[in-house]
């Protein structure tokens, strides 16, 4: 995620758009990444049922989301990749690991 830092993937036959992780190395990088994956997270804290804990790293542009969760034991983000419908409130495993899902040019 952090080298290509935006971007898009593909899970669950679905174009999703990677929020970006946040660069003020320069102004071109500033202004790529101000939406970045904390604020992105942060937009949708909100809404019912959206696990207190996640990460949201993309959005399909129809409300749904794909998210990371932490571990039980450790707090950390796991590797799994989950899809949370944000109108049924449901998670969904979509990959093992952020690793596995395929990229796609958008």
């Amino acid at each position: 995620m952090i080298r290509a830092n935006g971007g898009a993937v593909l899970a669950v036959e679905e174009t999703w758009w990677l929020y970006p992780i946040f660069d003020d190395s320069d102004v071109r990088h500033l202004k790529r990444t101000r939406n970045d994956i904390v604020r992105g997270t942060g937009e949708v804290r909100a809404w019912p049922g959206f696990p207190e804990a996640a990460l949201s790293i993309a959005k399909n542009g129809s409300g749904d989301l794909l998210i990371l969760l932490p571990d039980d034991s450790t707090g950390e983000f796991g590797d799994r990749v989950y899809r949370f419908d944000h109108e049924t409130r449901e998670l969904q495993l979509v990959a093992e690991s952020f690793d596995l899902l395929p990229w796609t040019a958008g």
